[in-house]
């Protein structure tokens, strides 16, 4: 019966005009509310072409087989392009090194004291705090200090706070208003001659198309500063949007900035849902070799941070 249906010419066309359209709107996304939410999940729905694909060749259609497995082709070369290059990350050298991890205070649990441990398990030079208040400068004070002697702050009351911890020295920090947007920047010494601008960024929350065009002019302008730097770079934060993204794109084209992420399907099943997208970034300039990446997550697997680690060339 099903079979005989998707059998049907008019059928078939609907069918395999939607894939192509929905296909091509993941890749080139129209200026549309709609198609940029729809975007988020094109990992999502390469896997539904997948599973699509395999629906087809039961039923024996193979155009829509076809059509489907192209689609699923095209995609996965628009998310793969869009990620880490290399085959392989690069080896451990005596060249001076960093590893840097991404938090968000709205991600920490009840009871903060237990991502120290995490924290210090993974071996973390630079740790960099998102949404950070008075009350959780205090509260991170308290866990880190110990182990992280150095920091730079920029505490502030609405969701625009940061502050970097740090187990190597920090020369000076300084914010940066792009737009009203701020945009902290400390210098790290990681050597005894090599010095790291690090940049933590925290747009503006996503939530109507003017927004996607008020991140991607602020994108641009955090870039004309970075371009300007003599120093290597590393940048982290929550931007709002997923890697694949084309103001992360466009950014990453104008700095020469490269993401240590090398893949979107996280290594825990449990974490490929809806509700979790890949919107935290740590991106770093061309003077670094990526060592790794992975996802941070509490024992009960709730999601904490993103971790990269680095190497000068």
């Amino acid at each position: 019966m099903i079979q005989k249906i998707f059998e049907i010419r008019a059928i078939q066309i609907f069918c395999a005009a939607d894939i192509v359209l929905l296909t091509l709107s993941m890749i080139f996304t129209p200026q549309a509310m709609v198609f940029m939410v729809l975007s988020n999940y094109a990992v999502h729905f390469m896997f539904l072409l997948m599973l699509s694909s395999i629906f087809f060749l039961i039923l024996n259609n193979r155009p829509l087989l076809f059509i489907s497995l192209i689609c699923c082709g095209m995609l996965a070369w628009h998310l793969r392009r869009s990620a880490n290059q290399e085959i392989q990350y690069a080896p451990m050298t005596d060249k001076p090194s960093i590893c840097v991890i991404q938090l968000n205070t709205s991600n920490i649990p009840e009871d903060p004291s237990i991502i120290r441990d995490i924290i210090l398990n993974e071996n973390a030079d630079l740790v960099t705090i998102q949404e950070m208040t008075p009350y959780w400068a205090s509260i991170m004070d308290t866990i880190l200090l110990d182990s992280f002697p150095h920091k730079a702050s920029m505490v502030r009351i609405d969701p625009y706070g940061m502050k970097f911890y740090s187990k190597k020295k920090i020369l000076g920090s300084d914010t940066l208003f792009i737009d009203g947007l701020p945009v902290f920047v400390a210098k790290v010494l990681i050597s005894r001659l090599d010095t790291v601008s690090l940049y933590g960024l925290y747009p503006v929350s996503i939530d109507n198309i003017a927004s996607f065009s008020k991140l991607g002019k602020q994108l641009t302008k955090v870039a004309t500063h970075i371009i300007e730097s003599p120093n290597p770079g590393i940048i982290a934060g929550d931007f709002n949007v997923v890697p694949w993204n084309a103001e992360i794109q466009k950014f990453k084209y104008l700095t020469g900035f490269s993401d240590c992420r090398r893949e979107y399907i996280p290594a825990n099943i449990s974490d490929f849902t809806i509700e979790k997208l890949p919107m935290e970034h740590i991106f770093c300039s061309d003077h670094f070799n990526c060592r790794g990446f992975k996802t941070i997550n509490l024992e009960n697997g709730t999601y904490l941070g993103v971790k990269a680690e680095f190497q000068l060339n």
